[in-house]
């Protein structure tokens, strides 16, 4: 058997050359039509994540009460919570249903060099809406509806189930609870904290979406929803207190305490 040289085996290339060059384009081609074929045959949900910006903020303010760690001194305890209007599509091609949502913000602290390469994020899981998310337009209203609970006064019945190019638009809502330290967002000089936003499917699969959401006054989100950021003290206290009485109170005790959308440095 004649063994070629590699002499021998460059000048049979180069001389077949074009040979070779159509052989390639026509197995890249094969390759891909394969590929789509397998791609095609994987059958799972894919979700696309829009937040619409009419109906989405967040807000933070002191709740009053203090908070006083072993060895740390005396906190203020305030709230975070967050509105998002969400729009979401499944361009799949396998139903499912919408899952579980969090929403993760960028902690307050003191600039270090790391941060520039790594910050750690409080994540906050999604609340339960006691009012319907609206906007006021004079002697009318735009009621929201919501993205996860059913409205029995829009006579609505939740349904998370997306089909193949359907979607479903909404408000979730996120309330964070009584906190200190450093436990508020990141505010940048336009009002602004950058919010990673994670969606679940009913299979455990996770669809992410960053989103510069604009921090606003709780009184100014008060005019949008009035329970806004009262979700947990409602629910806790409503077994020994009328929930509307709760409501009325606590709103103007905490409204004197309001924090501006400037984060207050906390030590």
């Amino acid at each position: 058997i004649n063994l070629m040289t590699l002499e021998e085996i460059r000048n049979l290339l180069n001389s077949n050359i074009g040979v070779l060059n159509v052989f390639l384009f026509f197995l890249t081609l094969v390759m891909g039509w394969i590929s789509g074929i397998f791609k095609s045959l994987i059958k799972r949900p894919r979700f696309n994540i829009r937040a619409i910006p009419k109906m989405t903020f967040g807000s933070y303010f002191l709740t009053g009460e203090k908070y006083t760690p072993e060895g740390f001194g005396t906190y203020d305890l305030y709230k975070v919570a967050f509105a998002f209007y969400l729009e979401i599509t499944n361009v799949g091609n396998m139903p499912a249903s919408l899952g579980k949502i969090e929403v993760g913000y960028l902690r307050h602290e003191t600039p270090k060099w790391w941060h520039k390469f790594y910050r750690k994020r409080v994540y906050v899981k999604e609340s339960n809406i006691l009012e319907s998310f609206r906007i006021d337009a004079g002697e009318n209203a735009i009621v929201m509806p919501n993205l996860r609970q059913s409205d029995w006064n829009l006579k609505e019945k939740y349904d998370g189930f997306l089909d193949v190019g359907k979607s479903i638009i909404g408000v979730a809502y996120f309330e964070q609870p009584p906190s200190w330290g450093h436990h508020i967002p990141t505010i940048g000089d336009d009002n602004t904290t950058l919010i990673k936003i994670i969606v679940k499917d009913a299979f455990g699969n996770k669809y992410i979406k960053k989103v510069k959401v604009p921090m606003i006054k709780r009184e100014e989100a008060l005019k949008f929803n009035p329970s806004f950021g009262l979700t947990e003290m409602i629910i806790t206290q409503s077994a020994n207190q009328n929930p509307n009485d709760v409501k009325e109170e606590d709103i103007l005790n905490l409204e004197e305490n309001i924090v501006v959308n400037k984060v207050k440095k906390i030590k």
